[in-house]
């Protein structure tokens, strides 16, 4: 059977595909886009707790392209890196739970493989501690300390920085973050910019919406530091320990790009400075970029978040003139290819011909 094809056709669509993973190149306009990143697989593709329960803790319903992955696999960190790259993504906010935990060793080795890749793509990583003590006293002087000598100062060049500091992010939680004094000592150590992320009036920063059924889906725009978070899905169904809490299961409601409809407004009025991007692989909660196989989303393509999180980025950097100038460049070139190879196929067809009557 002749394909319906044709060979210009052909070459157009690799273009296209070209075109689409064509790095973007940061703009001149202050803006930095992050993701919260999770390294605490394999354990969390499936997994059941201490005591039993009616099901498992979470039950991972959408696969990843890479397969089911070690957090700790130093290709699979080079190609989380890779594809955030290429996406146009400029620091990572790293889910770290604790001293020797699972987390702070997938960590160490996440940093190891990033200290001469990251500076190639112009991305920088930072910490985010989430509760890893709730049951007991935190040690805020032993954790900052752990911290900066563990990453912050033998990893600096690769660390991300907030006025010319280390910044380290705290993720809100009862115990951590629910006192005067425990907030007083997480920002009590100047060698770092602290900030607490969360939903509550004391933090920071403000974490993504929603967090709940009733919660409105419109992102906050923190005043300090002109920091938000958006959120492409929020699915809490498969937890067995949390609540039936979910929001655009499918994609279909366009919360993710009414949300950053809202941060491009907020950009070009110069208020916002920091997009994070809750998550690129957090598939428990469903809130992933990361691209896969979805198992409830309205198309199969598993690119389609990575595609239009690229889109929005380009968007918001579309007056780089680094960008314009490469985009002419390989468009013209691709162009002239795709009309000489139309006209040798023009000049092939009577040959062709000849040959089909004979």
């Amino acid at each position: 059977m002749r394909s319906s094809f044709s060979l210009p056709f052909l070459v157009l669509m690799l273009f296209i595909a070209l075109i689409s993973n064509f790095p973007i190149t940061k703009a001149e306009n202050d803006v930095e886009v992050g993701v919260y990143y999770y390294a605490w697989y394999p354990c969390h593709w499936n997994g059941t707790p201490p005591e039993p329960l009616p099901r498992t803790w979470w039950t991972v319903v959408d696969k990843p392209i890479l397969g089911w992955y070690n957090s700790s696999d130093t290709d699979l960190i080079k190609a989380h890196l890779g594809m955030m790259h290429q996406i146009g993504i400029t620091f990572v906010l790293i889910s770290w739970w604790g001293v020797n935990s699972d987390e702070d060793n997938a960590t160490k080795v996440i940093f190891e493989v990033a200290k001469d890749i990251a500076p190639l793509y112009d991305i920088k990583l930072t910490i985010s501690v989430e509760g890893c003590n709730e049951s007991g006293v935190y040690n805020f002087t032993y954790l900052h300390n752990y911290i900066y000598d563990t990453y912050a100062e033998p990893y600096n060049r690769i660390w991300m920085h907030l006025n010319d500091k280390p910044l380290l992010t705290w993720m809100e939680t009862g115990n951590m973050t629910g006192t005067v004094e425990n907030r007083a000592a997480i920002h009590s150590d100047s060698r770092f910019e602290n900030r607490i992320i969360g939903w509550s009036s004391f933090v920071d920063w403000f974490a993504w919406f929603p967090y709940s059924n009733s919660e409105s889906r419109t992102p906050r725009l923190s005043d300090l530091d002109g920091f938000t978070s958006i959120i492409p899905r929020y699915d809490e169904t498969r937890l067995a320990e949390y609540r039936e809490v979910y929001a655009d299961v499918d994609y279909t409601e366009g919360m993710y790009e009414s949300q950053w409809k809202k941060v491009l407004e907020w950009i070009k009025q110069g208020k916002c400075h920091y997009v994070a991007i809750a998550t690129w692989n957090d598939f428990t909660e469903r809130s992933q970029i990361e691209p896969c196989f979805d198992a409830t989303s309205f198309t199969p393509y598993p690119f389609y978040l990575a595609d239009l999180t690229r889109h929005y980025i380009q968007l918001l950097n579309k007056n780089d003139s680094n960008v314009s100038g490469w985009w002419f460049v390989i468009v013209i070139a691709v162009l002239i290819i795709i009309i000489l190879l139309g006209k040798l196929l023009f000049s092939l067809k009577p040959n062709l011909k000849i040959i089909q009557q004979s």
